[in-house]
């Protein structure tokens, strides 16, 4: 039950972390949590429609979200339009962020709508989909196999 309940808090601390726009900055008041604040991504975008953008995987403990990078975020834009993954282990409580795809100004430009989703498949691989806006009509997708991301794909 204690893990459930760890579970639920990681998950309302994410869904306020981008409901309430945290400065990656710094924090100030409105940011202040009853808790640990944990800021799974310091520079990334995504809409509250997309789904599945955030998914736990609990056999092994890990939560998964995914997010398009900003020119105007940390990072600056060097990062704009990069599709990231981030991997947090729900025990140790640390993270690592993967970039899925570089940005490109004239199909991978910073936009929210490019977020990557993802599935926890039956053999405990991650599937991730994304795809641009506009000038690119085809999906790109990427597996995990526990260690490294394999090859981004089209179809």
């Amino acid at each position: 039950m204690t893990e459930l309940m760890s579970l639920r808090r990681i998950c309302t601390i994410l869904t306020l972390t981008v409901a309430g726009g945290i400065t990656v900055c710094g924090q100030t008041a409105r940011d202040l949590v009853k808790g640990n604040l944990i800021q799974f991504n310091d520079n990334g975008g995504w809409r509250w429609y997309q789904d599945e953008r955030a998914v736990i995987d609990v056999a092994a403990g890990k939560l998964l979200l995914g997010s398009d990078g900003s020119g105007t975020g940390v990072g600056g834009s060097p990062r704009s339009g990069d599709v990231e993954a981030v991997l947090f282990d729900l025990k140790t409580r640390s993270l690592q962020r993967f970039t899925l795809r570089k940005g490109d100004p004239s199909v991978f430009y910073c936009d929210d709508h490019c977020a990557p989703a993802f599935i926890v498949r039956p053999d405990g691989k991650y599937l991730t989909f994304y795809a641009a806006h506009f000038n690119d009509s085809s999906s790109h997708y990427r597996l995990y196999d526990g260690s490294t991301w394999g090859a981004g794909k089209g179809l």
